[in-house]
């Protein structure tokens, strides 16, 4: 049997991005650019599309799943509260420098250490990664394990860099510097991982991830 191959997806922008507002487990709507996105994704893996997506259960996510699914023709998609975003509790929905007139030394604290650091009344990286462990042994390996054509994953920023470093087995302290930005799409496809990213003139996949939005290179991944 071939190697699975496994795509992880950003929402499209929302009007929150846009903002530079944390939403975390909170929502706000697609932007026009964030729509297009999601477009120009389903169009960019239409030679090898998902037979399946597996989505944070999110608005935004599932908004940008189902334009997705309709452009594969796939009947419906499922969710796994385990994909949702990290939680930024109180921070939500607040920009940097509303955050910083609040908790003036949060972002010191944070820098400090942070995989461990907390959000008030949210979560660290440490606890998303315990919980995205279990979805990716639960549900993402057996759902890969048995379907032949690929999997989507269709989440956010933070939930699905946490994934890839699981996937790719990286420490903590390069898991917290990977990025994925809304156009980007990453793929882990026969070890290898790759990135497109949707709004660039290079056409076609690059090896390695974005490291804050700088290409680098990952050693092979175990789906």
């Amino acid at each position: 049997m071939p190697e699975a191959t496994l795509y992880l997806i950003r929402h499209g922008q929302t009007e929150w991005n846009l903002a530079h507002r944390l939403q975390g487990g909170q929502d706000s709507p697609l932007t026009a650019a964030g729509v297009a996105q999601a477009h120009a994704v389903a169009a960019a893996l239409a030679d090898d599309p998902p037979g399946q997506i597996l989505a944070s259960p999110l608005g935004r996510a599932q908004a940008t799943a189902q334009i997705l699914a309709d452009a594969w023709r796939l009947p419906a998609f499922a969710t796994d509260p385990r994909l949702a975003e990290l939680r930024f509790g109180q921070a939500e929905g607040l920009t940097r420098a509303e955050i910083e007139t609040r908790w003036p030394d949060l972002y010191a604290r944070r820098a400090a250490d942070l995989w461990t650091f907390r959000w008030p009344g949210g979560e660290s990286y440490a606890d998303l990664d315990r919980r995205l462990a279990a979805c990716l042994q639960e549900q993402i390996r057996p759902t890969l394990a048995t379907s032949p054509a690929p999997l989507a994953i269709v989440a956010h920023e933070t939930a699905n860099t946490t994934l890839l470093g699981q996937l790719l087995g990286l420490p903590s302290s390069e898991i917290v510097r990977l990025g994925q930005p809304n156009d980007v799409v990453c793929r882990l496809r026969e070890g290898v991982a790759e990135h497109r990213r949707l709004e660039s003139t290079a056409a076609g996949w690059q090896a390695g991830l974005l490291k804050r939005g700088r290409p680098i290179a990952v050693r092979a991944a175990t789906i």
